[in-house]
């Protein structure tokens, strides 16, 4: 599982460190420079948009209608491991979106006493985070209401001393992919599961329980604490 993110950089940074050229910032954007991202929030997202790369801000949480009659909570994440159920299927082939970041947190511990870990890349490069989205810019109740899931899989190597699940992640030439809805379903299901970043490319440290609180933020979020 991944529950919080953070977007430490300008906006228009991850888009360049595509090696996309720059364009016009679209009209919904959310703050940049924010360390602290918790899921229901709106989130700097790179997707497909009329043959072109767009950076839109869509809202974490993905909400089906069906689910919202139920009153089912909204998904945060998306499994590889159910990218055939019905629930997501449709996604896999028109809402491949990708999420950058640079880290994201994880809890260990006993409820009550939880304490936070920051995990980025070991050379502190911007991370691609898969993601899945139904956002339509060209209707309105879709541009201000879709959302988004992050993409998980089963976490391996050390990363398992912090959480069993970890977003699936991976390199810039692999994130362009991604979102070029050329490609399908199925080829992008074989993509995530074998070229995701390994375990080894990570590193993670323990940051302060003030993350722990949403709504705290800055850059003391992510910054390493001793753990007694």
């Amino acid at each position: 599982m991944c529950g919080r993110i953070s977007q430490a950089r300008d906006l228009m940074d991850y888009y360049t460190s595509l090696g996309l050229p720059e364009s016009v910032i679209f009209e919904k954007m959310p703050p940049p420079r924010r360390y602290n991202i918790a899921p229901g929030t709106d989130v700097a997202v790179l997707h497909s948009l009329e043959g072109c790369i767009a950076l839109d801000a869509i809202r974490w949480g993905h909400h089906t209608s069906w689910a919202k009659e139920k009153r089912l909570p909204p998904s945060i994440n998306a499994t590889v491991e159910k990218a055939r159920s019905p629930y997501w299927r449709s996604l896999w082939k028109t809402g491949r979106a990708i999420v950058p970041a640079d880290g994201w947190f994880e809890w260990t511990g006993e409820k009550g006493d939880k304490q936070p870990w920051f995990i980025q890349e070991k050379g502190g490069r911007p991370l691609y985070i898969c993601a899945l989205t139904q956002f339509k810019p060209s209707a309105e109740e879709q541009r201000y209401g879709a959302g988004f899931a992050l993409l998980t899989s089963e976490a391996s190597g050390g990363m398992l001393d912090v959480h069993d699940r970890r977003p699936v992640v991976l390199s810039a030439e692999d994130a362009a992919m991604w979102m070029d809805l050329s490609w399908s379903a199925e080829q992008m299901e074989e993509l995530v599961r074998t070229s995701a970043l390994p375990a080894e490319a990570f590193e993670w440290r323990p940051v302060t329980r003030e993350v722990n609180r949403v709504g705290n933020d800055g850059p003391h979020m992510i910054e390493a604490v001793t753990v007694e």
